[in-house]
């Protein structure tokens, strides 16, 4: 069952990171050609940057969450860590996993009660009526799949297999 649920957690993770990918490519052309049109021809895309702000950004940033934990993408300062008795350092680890696990969830909470009230309020794009509600959607999705994740790796922190402790790239 833990391995079906990884599986669809992974489909998902594709599917999301080649979303990141084509709003990361949305986003540069439309920024080029409002560079382009503003500099040249003296006609910017009016909608450029709110729709880059409003939902390029938050589609790109969200998305790519579960694959940035999954690298070992994370902030972690370590020097101290990897000093401790290999007891101490384990209880640490278990301790961490479930503190980043209980706060991507806060985040999945917050992020989804802001949606469904933007979602009530009707807000839109100032400059043409384009809704905000499903930009806002996106990015609890994300911290969604990142937090199961998490959970999932709760188990893997004795064996030092979580992704929240994987190096990246080496530490001085």
């Amino acid at each position: 069952m833990i391995g079906f649920m990884r599986k669809c957690l992974s489909s998902c993770e594709n599917v999301f990171v080649y979303t990141a990918m084509v709003s990361t490519f949305v986003m540069m052309v439309l920024t080029t050609a409002d560079a382009v049109g503003r500099y040249f021809f003296k006609w910017p895309i009016p909608v450029a940057f709110e729709i880059t702000e409003r939902y390029l950004m938050p589609i790109t940033l969200s998305l790519g969450l579960s694959y940035a934990y999954r690298g070992g993408s994370f902030i972690r300062v370590t020097f101290l860590v990897k000093r401790l008795p290999l007891l101490v350092k384990l209880i640490v680890n278990n301790l961490v996993q479930v503190i980043t696990t209980l706060y991507a969830t806060a985040l999945v909470l917050a992020t989804l009660r802001r949606g469904l009230q933007m979602m009530e309020t009707g807000g839109t794009l100032a400059n043409i009526n384009l809704q905000l509600w499903p930009a806002y959607l996106v990015v609890p999705v994300g911290f969604f799949v990142m937090a199961v994740l998490m959970v999932f790796d709760l188990r893997e922190v004795k064996s030092g297999k979580s992704h929240l402790f994987q190096e990246e790239s080496p530490s001085s």
